[in-house]
């Protein structure tokens, strides 16, 4: 037979279970909105200033103290630089501009590894081992 009314705590078991039982609610209680105050500060957070062809911006959380995400952020600084080279007509002319690069970038403060290009000397080291147009043809 069941008795009218609450049910009554007659073994400390039962009392240590409700009391685990409200701990737990209350520590819902809290994370859940602990969770609700994350949210609002992330949907709140400074947005990319990255704008895709078709118009849109890019939605992720900027970088603090930068005016882009991280992917966009790092795409920008791996971006190549525009080279003015000039006419490649001959070997002494590409020297000269492979030299007028390399001079810029390092008067800029670029590094090969920044760039994420390498620049090489396409003639092959002539510079050193062989003598240019201009001497062999005062020869």
């Amino acid at each position: 037979m069941r008795p009218s009314g609450p049910i009554s705590n007659k073994y400390d078991e039962h009392t240590v279970f409700q009391e685990c039982l409200s701990t737990l609610e209350s520590y819902k209680r809290e994370r859940e909105e602990t969770l609700r105050r994350n949210l609002e500060k992330a949907q709140s957070a400074a947005r990319c200033e990255h704008e895709f062809l078709s118009g849109e911006r890019c939605r992720a959380p900027r970088v603090r103290d930068k005016k882009l995400c991280r992917m966009h952020e790092g795409m920008e600084e791996a971006k190549a630089v525009k080279l003015d080279l000039g006419p490649m007509e001959d070997a002494d002319s590409i020297r000269w501009e492979s030299g007028n690069c390399k001079r810029r970038l390092s008067m800029e403060g670029w590094t090969q590894s920044r760039l994420g290009i390498c620049i090489h000397d396409p003639v092959g080291g002539m510079e050193r081992n062989e003598e240019t147009t201009a001497q062999a043809e005062a020869k």
